[in-house]
């Protein structure tokens, strides 16, 4: 053309847009400028959710037109699935909001919120942060794009003492009434000293959970022994991904017992030598409110394909029952008393609700 153009091209792209934004961006992940899937349900379910292009072979005329009667492969595109989540948007919506005035609060650099339907082991909500808008996917770092509540494994202490007690009652080593002698505040034990938060002459087994006693926790534990540790960890999830329909899921530490120190049982106990992510410790939690049935979580309710028929429907799964329904009954009693006064979980009390 006369402005030096020979010509002018365009080429068509379809990209995907995600209308909420960041809300729930690390469940979704983000479709790249290929449009191939690439972090969350887009990556795991990339296959279902494309669908097949169609495929045609013909041959065309001196004109370029199609010769209709050579036409020898003709294969329709199939539209991808339709995914239905688990996700309840209001409630993931309060979830983020509450993680970003945490945030600003403490001035923190993370934070990551899981609520889990404790009788189906629905994700309702699933919450990470630093977080990431899928729409400008490479303007962020991997860091904002990392699903923290499954791809970030911590050292969990105190809460996990709440698995560990639970299998000394299970094994009937103890009842909540039975007192146990905290040592005021530090107790020697293969040569090292162990130390409470606040120092404590005695205590009874449901102070010991209530006051979060590291000293009445590991001379508990003591009695149950390494084996029986080792195997209600396990039993509750511990050292195992949870098979989440999610990339990228890690799956903790916890080490064999013949690894174990001579002090390892008493630091085990109380969420020491340990590494977990947030879904196991909440899908650990939820085994009490599930009369001692360990589910696995899930964010996928159903699979609808482009022909409006159900491909998939969730249902829920045990993977395990590490303690009876007693016990769990009995923890759910014993963990309430956390939130009551000289509990260590006052804040989490709130009126209307035990």
């Amino acid at each position: 053309g006369p402005h030096g153009f020979s010509e002018v091209f365009y080429d068509e792209i379809s990209t995907r847009y995600y209308p909420q934004e960041s809300l729930m961006s690390h469940i979704l992940g983000y479709v790249n400028y290929e449009g191939v899937g690439s972090a969350g349900i887009e990556l795991k379910y990339n296959k279902s959710l494309r669908g097949v292009p169609g495929y045609r072979s013909t041959q065309v005329d001196g004109e370029g037109r199609e010769i209709l009667a050579l036409r020898s492969l003709d294969i329709a595109p199939v539209e991808g699935d339709s995914i239905y989540l688990t996700l309840d948007q209001n409630i993931q919506y309060f979830t983020e909001a509450a993680l970003d005035r945490a945030m600003a609060t403490n001035r923190a650099l993370g934070a990551w919120a899981i609520v889990q339907d404790v009788k189906t082991g629905e994700i309702l909500a699933m919450a990470s942060r630093p977080t990431f808008n899928p729409n400008q996917y490479n303007q962020y770092s991997d860091v904002e794009r990392r699903n923290s509540t499954i791809g970030y494994v911590y050292e969990p202490g105190s809460i996990f003492k709440v698995a560990s007690i639970a299998a000394i009652l299970n094994e009937r080593l103890f009842r909540p009434a039975d007192v146990i002698d905290c040592e005021n505040g530090a107790w020697f034990y293969s040569g090292r000293v162990l130390r409470d938060y606040h120092a404590y002459d005695r205590l009874t087994v449901a102070d010991v959970l209530k006051k979060s006693s590291n000293i009445g926790t590991a001379k508990m534990a003591l009695e149950l022994g390494e084996d029986r540790l080792y195997r209600y960890l396990r039993g509750f999830g511990f050292g195992e991904r949870t098979g989440i329909e999610l990339p990228a899921e890690e799956a903790g530490i916890l080490h064999g017992v013949p690894s174990w120190s001579s002090l390892s049982l008493t630091r085990v106990c109380i969420g020491y030598e340990v590494g977990v992510t947030a879904l196991q410790m909440v899908n650990m939690i939820s085994v009490f409110g599930n009369h001692g049935y360990r589910l696995k979580p899930h964010l996928i309710k159903r699979i609808v394909g482009s022909d409006g028929m159900v491909k998939y429907e969730a249902q829920p799964e045990v993977l395990s029952r590490p303690i009876r329904g007693d016990t769990a009954r009995l923890m759910c009693k014993l963990l309430t008393r956390v939130t009551e006064p000289g509990g260590t979980g006052r804040r989490a009390r709130f009126d209307g609700y035990t």
